[in-house]
């Protein structure tokens, strides 16, 4: 949910409120391609969102042993570099996800209430591997559902590399194809420059 809502404040100003303020129309009508120009704003709100990520994942790096009962667990480095690339694959998805919402929108309130219902529906898919058994590999191509049980097994130290592996790989297809759609939304006149 912290890096969901990392997307969630970055995104909506950068495209809708660019959009709003009319900035955007006038970057538009540069020499640049518009493809260009919308993977650069993705991978500028990457990055923006990568140091997110990276305090996100210090975070549970450095929590590890409050989370284990203050016993002093020795975790191999390989579950700290499976941890990182399991939030990094996270962010991108949100980053897409966000970015898409706010190149339909053609405000920032709009995007937001566009994006805001979904905070509830992360939230939701966070708490179904607490309850339901997750661990079978067709979990690992549904989103949300994929991170918090790729999560949980390394934390508990019964991680599935193929299970891990297929969830990040899912979830940068799921981004390419939110690339895909606002590379198509920027291509769009009446999305871009609808009043």
């Amino acid at each position: 949910s912290l890096l969901f809502s990392t997307a969630m404040s970055i995104c909506p100003e950068s495209i809708a409120g660019e959009k709003e303020r009319g900035t955007l129309a006038s970057i538009l009508i540069s020499p640049i391609k518009r493809s260009e120009l919308a993977i650069g704003k993705i991978l500028a709100l990457s990055l923006t969102g990568l140091a997110s990520g990276l305090v996100s994942a210090l975070g549970v790096i450095f929590s590890i042993p409050s989370l284990m009962g203050g016993l002093t667990v020795s975790i191999p480095l390989g579950e700290y570099i499976l941890i990182f690339l399991i939030i990094i694959s996270t962010l991108i998805l949100f980053v897409s996800l966000a970015t898409l919402g706010s190149t339909y929108a053609k405000s920032i309130k709009e995007a937001s209430a566009l994006l805001g219902p979904l905070i509830g529906l992360v939230l939701v898919f966070a708490i179904i591997p607490v309850f339901v058994d997750c661990t079978s590999i067709g979990f690992a191509f549904i989103p949300f559902i994929n991170v918090c049980q790729a999560m949980s097994s390394v934390l508990k130290g019964t991680s599935s590399l193929p299970f891990i592996g297929l969830s990040i790989l899912a979830n940068f297809l799921y981004s390419g194809l939110m690339i895909f759609g606002i590379v198509k939304l920027f291509n769009n006149e009446s999305i871009m420059f609808k009043a």
